[in-house]
Formats: structure tokens, C-alpha cells, sequence
């Protein structure tokens, strides 16, 4: 009998650099912009997100993580892989 395959519950959040500026009326509100992505991203980091490289492209980079308390924190969205 074959051993069923369990499914992990990942969870998924989709980011872009493209806008970070979008807002920004001078060089000052830009870098006021980036230290915010930086502060998410060192945010998710510390609380143990990855980066899902192998899908990155195009501007779109995937964070994931597999701890339901920090993706719903995140606004992250559920994905199921099989192992």
C-alpha cells in the first residue's frame, strides 16, 4: 500500500518593488518609502518568513512561511504543496 502524501499547509504573500516610490514627491518621501519596505521585510524575516526564490521573476517575489499566526499578521494567503 502506498503511503499517502501529506499535504503542508504554506501560506504566501506576493511583493513587488515596482511602487515603492509611487507616492513620492521628492527624494526624501522616497527614501521615507524604501526605509518602510525595509522595515517590512526585516519584519518578515525575523519572524521566520522565506523567500520562495525559485519563483521569483519579473518584479514579483513570493514570501512564504508555514506558521499560521504570522501569515494571517501578514495578510498572507493560503497554498498547498505536497511534500
Amino acid at each position: 500500500m502506498k503511503k499517502a502524501k501529506k499535504k503542508t499547509k504554506i501560506y504566501e504573500l506576493t511583493v513587488r518593488g515596482k511602487w515603492i516610490y509611487g507616492e513620492s514627491k521628492s527624494i526624501n518621501e522616497m527614501i521615507e518609502a524604501l526605509k518602510r519596505e525595509i522595515k517590512f521585510l526585516e519584519m518578515a524575516r525575523d519572524n521566520g518568513v522565506k523567500l520562495n526564490a525559485e519563483c521569483a521573476a519579473d518584479d514579483y517575489f513570493f514570501l512564504v512561511t508555514d506558521d499560521e499566526v504570522v501569515a494571517r499578521e501578514m495578510g498572507m494567503e493560503e497554498v498547498n504543496y505536497e511534500e
